[in-house]
């Protein structure tokens, strides 16, 4: 497990975004997350939680994307998951 920071600079205010990645196959929505992902997403504006191959975004505590590839969308959803990195660290979102 390990937990990743991300920052865009734009206009020379730095806007992180934090990753906490799990083991690849691990259900990020398991009951045993629960508490960590609680205070995590109560303590940080933009957050990811990932296992490698789905990613759950979320900003001010909520959920807003996650994507679970299939085979045949694989590129689609890094192409996905690129943009919407750099939309959640776009200043006039904030």
């Amino acid at each position: 497990m390990r937990t990743f920071v991300v920052t865009r600079n734009i206009g020379g205010d730095p806007i992180p975004t934090y990753i906490e990645a799990k083991d690849v196959g691990k259900d990020l929505n398991s009951k045993s997350y629960r508490k960590q992902f609680s205070r995590y997403k109560k303590a940080l504006d933009n957050l990811i939680i990932t296992d490698y191959v789905c990613f759950q975004f979320f900003r001010a505590g909520a959920l807003v994307y996650e994507v679970r590839p299939t085979p045949i969308t694989l590129v689609d959803t890094a192409r996905t998951f690129c943009l919407w990195l750099a939309e959640i660290t776009n200043p006039r979102y904030h």
